[in-house]
């Protein structure tokens, strides 16, 4: 077993015989583990799910495992690409970028040769596109930028707190320069990550971004970026050949060490040991991305020219539907991650720590107006004045004592225990559009005929609302 698996090793990562350069197929490879890790790790934060959590180990190994790239791109992506559909959109918000983006990955191996791995790149950077600049826009609204509340200060507070004394985050953050810092890096990364003269500076800025988010608790989402930067820096002229073959050895070790941090954080969480490996993990990726920002660094002193890629390669011209799989995935994301605006989800859309807030009538975005809200889904509120315990912790984030529930996830999560068979003793509310009644959910009619068809179960998914009266505080 353990030559099998040396021989598969070795063939996975062949070098050109005449040169340095890992071959497209390494790169392609390196590309998958990333891809992979990031849906693990995702899943190993409590290992409630082991087999979930075993499949996605066993991507991650088939990544290399497997003598056919073909085959090992077609299989790990299209498995993720029907996981992912099959939980959309009631998860991650990097769950449902995965979601799009798997779907063009698979699509685009039966249209365009895995050789031509600039092209997915492509792709890749496109679509993270979308996401960055949706994260950065949702964050400009007036509670982000009020240090009480905002998930800037509270980001910095999570930090020193874990970290320093926690009088640091008192001292030093209670500004808007942490607002401003985050809204500036992230839109950055959205407008500069699509252009290959200026993707080297955008990939320092998104390492740097996730430098400081992966201590605070989001190693997963690292994964994706790292597997973005995995296939741009082997498969391009980014790095030097030297420094690419140090960039591989590296990345075996950190890909190696999440997956056994992962593991054994998940299996001991409530053990001594799992603060320990959720350090080890923070540690060798913290490790990881400075040496590639070492790389990157000596890149450009050896160039003379700071941000400036070699002149790109030509591609043979694109098939339509290739064209359709390359951009498809940029624009389904910008379109998802608008709903806010429009009336239509709020949880999954990459606003996750922005403040942002759009339901019930209350606005606080700074410059996008509530006039182009044309859908009403947000609008019927529904504050949870009892429910008995059980069915709190049971289901999650919805619903809670003291939030309010959008009409739509109510309906849902009827709809969920009227199929399991199961029913709260009781379920107490008070509609927020007419303060005047409170009343018990299974004694009022209305909620007898869910209105709400399977479709719109499919794409909408509502975050709880916090007190409309009050600024809205940082919750993902």
């Amino acid at each position: 077993m353990i030559n099998f698996l040396r021989s598969q090793f070795q063939v996975s990562f062949a070098w050109h015989k005449d040169q340095l350069v890992p071959s497209t197929d390494a790169a392609m490879r390196f590309f998958l583990m990333f891809w992979n890790l990031a849906l693990f790790l995702h899943f190993a934060e409590d290992w409630n799910r082991p087999l979930l959590c075993l499949t996605a180990i066993l991507f991650s190994l088939l990544s290399w495992g497997l003598r056919s790239l073909l085959t090992a791109w077609r299989l790990t992506t299209f498995a993720s690409m029907a996981f992912c559909w099959y939980q959309f959109p009631i998860q991650a918000n990097h769950m449902n970028y995965l979601t799009f983006a798997n779907t063009s990955l698979f699509a685009m191996s039966f249209f365009i040769p895995l050789q031509q791995s600039r092209i997915y790149l492509r792709m890749i950077m496109y679509s993270l596109s979308s996401v960055y600049l949706w994260a950065g826009i949702h964050k400009l609204n007036s509670d982000f930028f009020n240090p009480p509340v905002s998930c800037a200060t509270n980001m910095i507070g999570r930090f020193t707190k874990r970290y320093f004394d926690y009088k640091l985050n008192k001292e030093l953050f209670q500004s808007n320069l942490p607002a401003i810092a985050a809204v500036t890096v992230e839109l950055a990364i959205s407008f500069l990550i699509p252009f290959r003269r200026t993707f080297l500076f955008a990939t320092t800025l998104c390492i740097g971004l996730h430098a400081f988010l992966v201590p605070v608790g989001f190693v997963d989402f690292a994964s994706v970026s790292m597997a973005l930067f995995a296939l741009a820096f082997l498969s391009e002229d980014i790095l030097s050949e030297n420094y690419k073959r140090h960039f591989m050895h590296l990345a075996h070790i950190y890909f190696w060490a999440q997956l056994a941090g992962g593991t054994f954080t998940g299996l001991m969480q409530f053990g001594l040991n799992a603060r320990l490996t959720y350090f080890a993990q923070v540690f060798f990726w913290e490790l990881f991305a400075g040496c590639i920002l070492f790389f990157v660094y000596v890149t450009i002193r050896s160039r003379g020219s700071a941000w400036v890629a070699a002149p790109p390669a030509s591609d043979p011209p694109l098939l339509l539907r290739a064209k359709v799989a390359l951009f498809l995935p940029a624009i389904l994301v910008f379109l998802f991650g608008s709903q806010n605006y429009l009336g239509l989800s709020t949880a999954g859309t990459f606003s996750m720590f922005s403040n942002l807030r759009t339901e019930g009538g209350s606005w606080n975005h700074l410059f996008i107006p509530e006039s182009i809200k044309i859908f009403d889904f947000q609008e019927k509120l529904y504050y949870v004045k009892r429910i008995s315990r059980k069915f709190r912790k049971e289901n999650h984030d919805h619903p809670s004592p003291g939030y309010a529930m959008p009409e739509f996830e109510i309906f849902r999560l009827l709809r969920q225990w009227e199929k399991r068979g199961i029913k709260p003793d009781n379920f107490e509310v008070i509609p927020l559009f007419d303060r005047s009644q409170m009343f018990d959910i299974f004694s009022n009619s209305y909620f007898e005929n869910d209105p709400f068809s399977d479709l719109q179960r499919k794409w909408l998914y509502f975050r709880k609302v916090q007190n409309l009266d009050e600024p809205n505080r940082c919750r993902w």
